[in-house]
């Protein structure tokens, strides 16, 4: 929901823009073309000082990993690292995201959590290119969020 969007700092945009490709020609994009996970493709797959939390509900038994802006920089980085050595399949980029982000933040992670945020991610990305469709929202890279006009912000999320 673009509503979100509006004043927030997206530290990982730049990267992102490599990680799921882009198709505009921004200047303050850092490259153009082919991406290393496809914003299509389901097979690629707010913060807080607590990584994981356990349902205290007995019927879920389910653990949520609370990504924090280290971790999301970690993976970043970790997803920018593989495709500068050429690794573009997603089995090898999610296991070794797994294992370096178990080692540095002593989490329990698994491949699922992984492949989660990089879904969070892509849904995210994909919001961020529909306002960038629209006349008016530009990218300030000072303030890493996207901005425009108050009137612009309401028109569109009406």
């Amino acid at each position: 929901d673009a509503r979100l969007f509006r004043g927030r700092v997206f530290e990982n945009l730049d990267n992102w823009w490599i990680i799921f490709g882009n198709n505009y020609a921004f200047e303050n994009c850092p490259r153009n073309g082919d991406a290393l996970l496809s914003l299509n493709s389901d097979e690629d797959v707010e913060d807080t000082d607590t990584s994981q939390i356990w349902s205290s509900c007995k019927k879920e038994q389910a653990r949520y990993v609370m990504w924090t802006k280290e971790m999301d920089s970690c993976l970043s980085e970790i997803l920018l690292g593989q495709e500068k050595e050429g690794n573009k399949l997603v089995s090898i980029l999610i296991s070794t995201a797994v294992t370096a982000i178990k080692k540095r933040f002593q989490l329990d992670l698994m491949k699922d959590e992984i492949r989660d945020r990089l879904k969070t991610w892509k849904k995210e990305y994909g919001i961020l290119k529909e306002l960038f469709d629209q006349n008016g929202f530009k990218w300030d890279e000072t303030q890493k969020m996207v901005v425009a006009d108050d009137s612009l912000w309401n028109n569109y999320i009406k």
